[in-house]
């Protein structure tokens, strides 16, 4: 019964990650000097850091002043997709990482 329950609950994931992540991308993907533009002219979101994901995607996360954030993931190809958006960014009170981003 565990065995069936836990084959369930991992299979159920499984499908709602791959369908939301499915209608997200075509909603929110696009060629990423298209995307960096817009977030420039409309949010005034500029970028404040970027890492490489294990998938090879170049991830990067692009702030406003006022705190608006935009998380972007992009891929070799050029395309990008938008990950998540959010409000209230904030780097204040974090520690510092030293040898990080220089």
């Amino acid at each position: 019964m565990v065995k069936r329950l836990t084959v369930f609950a991992a299979t159920f994931v499984v499908v709602m990650f791959s369908f939301s992540y499915t209608a997200y991308t075509q909603v929110a993907c696009g060629p990423r000097t298209d995307i960096v533009k817009r977030l420039a002219d409309k949010y005034q979101e500029l970028q404040v850091a970027m890492g490489l994901s294990v998938t090879g995607n170049l991830v990067e996360v692009f702030v406003s002043k006022e705190g608006a954030f935009t998380i972007l993931l992009s891929e070799p190809n050029g395309r990008a997709c938008i990950a998540t958006t959010g409000h209230n960014w904030a780097t204040d009170g974090f520690p510092e990482v030293k040898g990080v981003g220089t």
